[in-house]
């Protein structure tokens, strides 16, 4: 199991935010793993729709769930956590409030791809090969990733 004080948090300058690809993934170089998880935070927005969300990312031989604080972020509802164990292989988490209500506290649920937007039911969640999370619709979803075509 991993410390979470062995987590390094770095901030993703403004102009490498848009990349589709995450610092995690080096096309010239290979998969890149690390002693202890570099954290990098990425926006992006669902397509045609007026909502933003954020995505953290790390990669490194196993983790079994995020760090629930960092010493950069506070997580919100619906931030996405993808950690790469490999060049194609990924556990994904989306930080959930927790039940108990009020302005803090969460934590990070496992998902898989297929899981529902929480504000708009009828996209999925999925990672495309570019190795950036995103919301499909669900029937775009159903016919190309439900079989396991995708990263996720």
């Amino acid at each position: 199991m991993y410390c979470h004080s062995a987590f390094h948090a770095h901030p993703t300058p403004s102009s490498q935010r848009r990349s589709l690809v995450p610092a995690v993934v080096d096309k010239a170089q290979g998969y890149k793993a690390s002693p202890g998880p570099t954290i990098t935070m990425r926006h992006s927005k669902i397509r045609d729709k007026d909502i933003h969300f954020r995505y953290f990312t790390s990669c490194a031989s196993h983790i079994l769930s995020p760090p629930s604080k960092t010493p950069r972020w506070n997580f919100e509802p619906e931030d996405l956590y993808l950690h790469w164990q490999g060049p194609s292989t990924v556990k994904a988490w989306i930080w959930e409030r927790n039940s108990g209500g009020g302005e803090s506290g969460g934590a990070w649920c496992p998902i898989q791809s297929g899981y529902p937007q929480l504000r708009l039911p009828e996209h999925r969640f999925h990672v495309l090969k570019s190795t950036r999370p995103t919301w499909i619709m669900k029937s775009t979803w159903q016919k190309q990733y439900r079989r396991g075509e995708g990263v996720v």
